[in-house]
């Protein structure tokens, strides 16, 4: 049901396959109902016994089952460490970038992918984590079955189009920089990030009324599970896996990648012509050519934000592959092999969680490629601070001059801007937060 990647294999006949399949599925305190039935531990045992038809001894254990042992021990001991650097890092992050989105335009997508990421982690990943431990929270309550189920698509939807839009305005900048002061601020920026949560929520919203809560009975125990409907059952497990697939996995890291590679080869092209340039203005045979230097200081923001924002972009294509690759396996899954099985499902639960990853680490991306970024942290967080450098972080985002940065963040202007040494120094000092 949800994102979380869990198939259901059907056979036609009941092979041990199909058994370990839907025992697999079941409710934490069912599947413990039907261990305690056949005198057997825990999911190792029953995979041993019905593969061999006898009790476990020794090693047996591992050698048959290594795989999902190592899968259940990730599910148990890995989401809680994402969940709390994921929590710490995004709420660092909102917290320094509010103080800048009314400068640049960027910072506001960043500010509220930091938002959608920690809701990824608390809806998604913290309900992963507690299915592991014990029965999972959609099946507690109707409403919340329906509307965690719709808020866990929303929220991951809206964080990867949201990397896409800053992606595409980092294009733009870099492309057409001409362009970019006037297609690339803050208002526009605010109207993008409105229409895609609202496009994802239109999309998402048949939820509300495609999931119920359903009575479901197993050994002569009565349970409830959130799943499909019996009316929707095509559109919620047949189509829909296909359909977010695309808008999650498939269309973004076309996207994506085609994206960086136009913005990299830019990047190169630029740099070619700036050389070229400096030994047209640096040669003796140009009479009448006016020796001024192109500024570095005047692109150099620009350049440290474009390599925030790929770093973060190129995060998500490594940490989303996996995944990607997982689905296209699970569509022409044809094994019945139970030891083949419980591989598959370690290499799913591996990307799983690399997908989660990439929800909790964009603040060390920020830390790693932005220096500003850094400083404001350590001023933000460093006990020993002086009134002086906490007035300093505080008023830092206010300053004047600091406006400069929209103009950096359009990487040029049409217009030739003179500065004094003075002014320059002086906008030196409130550069880019990154």
């Amino acid at each position: 049901m949800t994102r979380n990647g869990d198939s259901i294999m059907y056979a036609a006949d009941m092979n041990i396959t199909a058994i370990v399949l839907q025992i697999l599925t079941l409710p934490a305190d069912e599947r413990k109902q039907i261990f305690a039935r056949f005198n057997i531990n825990d999911e190792n045992q029953l995979l041993y016994t019905l593969m061999h038809g006898k009790s476990l001894q020794g090693d047996d254990i591992i050698r048959d089952v290594a795989a999902f042992s190592v899968h259940k021990r990730l599910l148990l001991y890995v989401p809680p460490i994402l969940l709390l650097v994921g929590t710490f890092g995004n709420i660092f992050s909102f917290i320094i970038l509010t103080r800048h989105v009314r400068k640049v335009s960027t910072y506001n997508y960043l500010t509220v992918l930091a938002i959608m990421d920690i809701l990824v982690l608390y809806v998604g990943l913290l309900q992963l984590w507690i299915g592991e431990l014990t029965d999972e929270i959609v099946n507690h309550g109707r409403w919340l079955c329906k509307i965690l189920i719709f808020l866990g698509y929303v929220s991951s939807d809206a964080s990867v189009w949201l990397i896409i839009a800053v992606t595409v305005e980092r294009f733009i900048a870099v492309c057409f920089p001409l362009k970019a002061y006037t297609m690339c601020n803050i208002r526009k920026a605010r109207c993008i990030i409105f229409l895609v949560i609202c496009l994802i929520c239109i999309i998402n919203v048949h939820f509300l009324w495609t999931v119920d809560l359903k009575s479901v009975s197993s050994n002569d125990t009565v349970g409830r599970k959130c799943e499909a409907s019996d009316d929707h059952k095509v559109l919620v497990e047949v189509a829909w896996p296909w359909v977010d697939a695309a808008i999650y996995s498939f269309l973004p890291f076309v996207a994506i990648t085609i994206l960086n590679s136009l913005i990299v080869r830019q990047i190169f092209s630029a740099k070619q012509k700036r050389h070229q340039l400096q030994y047209i203005l640096r040669s003796p045979k140009s009479p009448g050519v006016t020796r001024t230097m192109p500024s570095r200081n005047q692109g150099e923001g620009s350049k440290k934000l474009t390599c925030m924002l790929m770093s973060v972009s190129c995060t998500f294509l490594l940490t989303t592959l996996p995944m990607n690759i997982c689905l296209i396996i699970r569509a022409f899954w044809n094994s019945n092999d139970v030891k083949t099985y419980a591989t598959f499902t370690l290499l799913t639960t591996i990307a799983k969680l690399l997908m989660y990853t990439n929800h909790s680490i964009n603040f060390f991306l920020y830390c790693a490629t932005g220096r500003k970024f850094r400083k404001q942290f350590q001023n933000m967080t460093c006990i020993c601070c002086t009134p002086k450098v906490s007035k300093q972080f505080m008023n830092d985002s206010r300053s004047p001059t600091s406006m400069v940065l929209t103009r950096l963040n359009s990487t040029s202007s049409p217009k030739t801007i003179v500065v004094d040494r003075n002014s320059l120094f002086h906008s030196r000092r409130h550069r880019n937060v990154l």
